[in-house]
């Protein structure tokens, strides 16, 4: 498993890369926010918030839970709080190994035949 995780900062240089416009202006309208937004995300000035999250998530086809996680362990060191902040990188890495494990749960339990 890739130690990677995602960043604000990250985000905001995919969705650049993603619509061909490296303006912070750009960004700030595909994300449906003003360029002082996307400025204060593209300086690391602040972390996007989950409803952005969510949209730059599905817009790079990433796992919206993983970024999720990454971000509330970047709001958390950002708080100076580093045992939460390791708490989240945890729980953002683990999950896909949880994933993987449902899906093949989801295989295997359907050729398991019932007793009755």
């Amino acid at each position: 498993m890739s130690n990677k995780t995602v960043s604000t900062v990250s985000l905001y240089e995919g969705i650049k890369s993603l619509i061909g416009n490296d303006t912070a202006y750009g960004v700030g309208k595909f994300m449906g926010t003003g360029p002082s937004t996307a400025m204060r995300w593209r300086d690391n000035r602040n972390t996007m918030d989950d409803s952005y999250a969510v949209k730059a998530a599905e817009a790079l086809n990433l796992d919206t839970g993983f970024v999720l996680a990454c971000l509330a362990a970047e709001r958390a060191g950002r708080m100076g709080k580093p045992d939460i902040m390791a708490v989240w990188q945890r729980i953002a890495h683990a999950m896909p190994h949880a994933a993987m494990l449902a899906i093949s749960m989801l295989c295997i339990i359907p050729q398991i035949k019932s007793p009755v």
